[in-house]
């Protein structure tokens, strides 16, 4: 957590951001009450690691909270474009602040989008499918 203090007040926004660690579920499910949009940006490391999934954008979905996540990483397979979230190039600040636009414009048609995104994830879902394509 120190790397990412100092990476705060080296990009001088440490007023605006908090690192709070291990929380309870009932403090999480606080911290998703206050928020709007979840932002999940991946770039690729120089060893060539990437998200693989985002399952915290999934998580948000299920509370109703869209979306924007990075292209061209695992990502891609946690948001439905358009529908839960949307997607961006990592280091592309018009479409982010496009992004912000058309999810805060559009957003009852996101968070029902998201919702239901959600639900086709949760763990009895998709243990069923593993299931079924393993016997069949």
């Amino acid at each position: 957590m120190d790397v990412c203090l100092r990476l705060a007040e080296q990009l001088q926004i440490r007023d605006y951001v908090t690192f709070h660690g291990h929380v309870s579920h009932d403090e999480l499910k606080a911290f998703y009450s206050k928020s709007d949009i979840c932002v999940m940006l991946s770039e690729e490391t120089v060893s060539g690691d990437v998200e693989g999934f985002g399952i915290a954008l999934i998580e948000a979905n299920h509370f109703g909270i869209p979306t924007i996540g990075a292209k061209d990483c695992g990502i891609e397979d946690a948001i439905a474009n358009g529908v839960s979230g949307l997607f961006i190039n990592v280091n592309d600040k018009k479409a982010m602040n496009k992004s912000i636009e058309t999810i805060l414009e559009n957003y009852t048609e996101f968070e029902k989008g998201a919702k239901a995104w959600a639900n086709k994830h949760k763990w009895s879902t998709i243990i069923k499918t593993y299931i079924d394509i393993i016997e069949h």
